[in-house]
C-alpha cells in the first residue's frame, strides 16, 4: 500500500481510511505493494454505505435506529452483563423468534488513538480515494470488497476494519519493513519464524490481541496507512442464530435455554399472551432455563412467573448451576422429568426448540434426550438415537446457538 500525492499520507497509526505518514521516515523503507491512499482536504460529511459491509442476514434490509433506553438484566461481579434495550426504528415486519443481526461499530476513542498511534490524527476528517498501484507487481490486483473507494478516513476504522482481531502473521512480516530499531526487528523476525509460533499466540493472547495494542509492543515502528488497509479484516456483523414459532397455537411447546437463549422463548411467550388476551386458545408452553444465580443472571424471572400464573406458561423448571451446593444444570431438570418429557413429545406432539451454546449445552441436552428416549420411548441406544436424528430432521427438535 501506498499514500499519494500528500507526503503526510503514510500514518503511523491505523484506525480509520486515512493514512499519513511523515515522507522523511517512509523514503527510507519499503512501500506498500498494492494499495495507494490519496487524502483530501477538509470535508466532515458522513456518508452510509452498506454496500461495502457484510450484512447479517442476505436478504433482509438494513435499518437505522437508536437506543431509546435500556436496562441491566443481572447483578453481581461473577455473572455477564447482559442488556435490555428500547430500540426507536420504522416499523418492519417480524415473527417471534426472529432476531435483530447488528452491523457494530468500534469504538471512538480507541480510533483516535490509533490515529494518534500512526501520528495522523489531525487527518482523521479528510476524504480519501483508495486505488490500485498502477506499478504493483501482484498477479490479478483487486480492492478490498469491506472498503469503500471513496469516503471519510475516520470511517473506514469505525465501521469497516476489525481493528479488535489479532494480525496475521503476514502483516508482522511486513511490518518488520517499517522499523528502523534493532530490536524491535529482531523481535519481529523470531515471531514470524517458525521457531516463534509459541511466542507468536502468546504475544497476540495478550499485549498484542488488537491492532492498536499490536502497534504499541512496537512503538517505533511506522507502518503507512496502506499496509494496514492491505492486510485488514472485515468487521462483521453481529448474528445470532434464529428460529420461528409454529403458526399453530395449539401446539404443545418445549422451550430449552440458559442465558440469553431464553430471548426467543420470550418473544414466543410474549406472542401467545397477546393470543390468550383476543381469546384464542393456546397450546402447552414448557420451558426450562438455566442461568448461575436465582437472584442474578435469571432474565425475565418476574415476567415469566406472572406467564406461568396467567396459563400462558404450563410449567418452568430452573436449573441454578451456582446456587448452592450442588450444582444443577438443564439436562439434570431433564432426567428428573424424562418420563413427561417423552410423553409430551410423542402424546402431545410437541415441537422441541433449544438454544444455547453448541459445545456444552446443546450437545449434553441432546444427550439428555436420547437418554429419555432409550428409557421412556422403549428403544435402545442405538434406536434412540435413530428417533433424535429423525426429530431433527423432521423439524420436531429445533436447535439455535451462537458460538
Amino acid at each position: 500500500m501506498k499514500m499519494q500525492d500528500n507526503p503526510e499520507h503514510l500514518g503511523k497509526h491505523h484506525t480509520a481510511t486515512t493514512v499519513l505518514c511523515y515522507s522523511q521516515i517512509i523514503t527510507q523503507l519499503s512501500p506498500p505493494e498494492l494499495l495507494s491512499v490519496a487524502s483530501e482536504s477538509t470535508s466532515l460529511c458522513t456518508m452510509e454505505n452498506y454496500d461495502f459491509r457484510n450484512r447479517p442476514f442476505a436478504t433482509s434490509d438494513v435499518f437505522e435506529s437508536t437506543v431509546q433506553d435500556f436496562k441491566i438484566l443481572t447483578t453481581g461481579h461473577d455473572v455477564k452483563k447482559i442488556y435490555e434495550l428500547d430500540l426507536s426504528s420504522k416499523a418492519f415486519p417480524f415473527m417471534p423468534g426472529d432476531v435483530i443481526g447488528i452491523l457494530p461499530c468500534n469504538s471512538h476513542s480507541e480510533v483516535k488513538k490509533l490515529f494518534t498511534r500512526l501520528g495522523v490524527e489531525i487527518h482523521m476528517r479528510k476524504r480519501y480515494k483508495l486505488t490500485i498501484k498502477s506499478d504493483t507487481v501482484k498477479k490479478n490486483p483487486s480492492m478490498p470488497k469491506h472498503i469503500p473507494p471513496e469516503g471519510i478516513l475516520e470511517d473506514i476504522f469505525l465501521k469497516h476494519l476489525d481493528i479488535r482481531k489479532p494480525m496475521k502473521k503476514a502483516f508482522l512480516k511486513v511490518l518488520s519493513k517499517f522499523t528502523q530499531d534493532k530490536e524491535e526487528l529482531s523481535y519481529l523476525e523470531e515471531l514470524c519464524s517458525p521457531k516463534g509460533s509459541a511466542k507468536y499466540l502468546n504475544l497476540i493472547n495478550q499485549s498484542g490481541r488488537t491492532l492498536l495494542g499490536l502497534l504499541n509492543t512496537f512503538p517505533k515502528s511506522c507502518p503507512p496507512m496502506e499496509l494496514i488497509l492491505e492486510h485488514s479484516q472485515a468487521l462483521q456483523p453481529r448474528t445470532p442464530g434464529k428460529f420461528r414459532l409454529h403458526e399453530d397455537p395449539k401446539e404443545t411447546i418445549i422451550m430449552i435455554a440458559t442465558g440469553t437463549g431464553l430471548a426467543p422463548f420470550k418473544s414466543f411467550l410474549d406472542h401467545r399472551y397477546l393470543l390468550k388476551q383476543t381469546g384464542c386458545d393456546i397450546g402447552k408452553c414448557i420451558l426450562y432455563y438455566g442461568c448461575r444465580y436465582h437472584n442474578r443472571d435469571f432474565l425475565f424471572k418476574d415476567l415469566l412467573y406472572k406467564y406461568l400464573e396467567e396459563g400462558v406458561l404450563s410449567k418452568i423448571y430452573t436449573a441454578f448451576s451456582r446456587d448452592g451446593v450442588t450444582k444443577c444444570y438443564v439436562q439434570d431438570k431433564l432426567k428428573e422429568t424424562g418420563k413427561e418429557f417423552v410423553d409430551n413429545l410423542f402424546k402431545d406432539n410437541a415441537t422441541v426448540y433449544i438454544c444455547g451454546d453448541p459445545k456444552t449445552m446443546v450437545k449434553d441436552v441432546l444427550n439428555r434426550i436420547q437418554d429419555s428416549l432409550e428409557q421412556y420411548h422403549d428403544c435402545g441406544e442405538r434406536n434412540a438415537q435413530d428417533v433424535l436424528k429423525s426429530l431433527q430432521d423432521d423439524g420436531r427438535i429445533l436447535i439455535d446457538t451462537w458460538l
